[in-house]
């Protein structure tokens, strides 16, 4: 399971600085029939962020997705 999300995670992280941000969490949930909100995005990267950097790292995203 772990290489799923490894792979889930790397496909986020646009950027493949090994962390999502809210942007790129939003970005990889638009769908053609619609969008999450910037509101909600920011809210789960508040929710998953443990250390408090504004961002998710793949541990903490590991946790978040158990």
């Amino acid at each position: 399971m772990t290489d799923k999300k490894r792979a889930d995670f790397d496909a986020i992280d646009t950027n493949h600085d090994g962390f999502i941000t809210a942007k790129e969490f939003r970005e990889a949930l638009q769908t053609p029939s619609g969008q999450i909100s910037e509101a909600n995005a920011n809210a789960f990267v508040k929710l998953a962020d443990k250390n408090g950097d504004d961002k998710i790292s793949f541990e903490e995203y590991d946790a978040i997705t158990r």
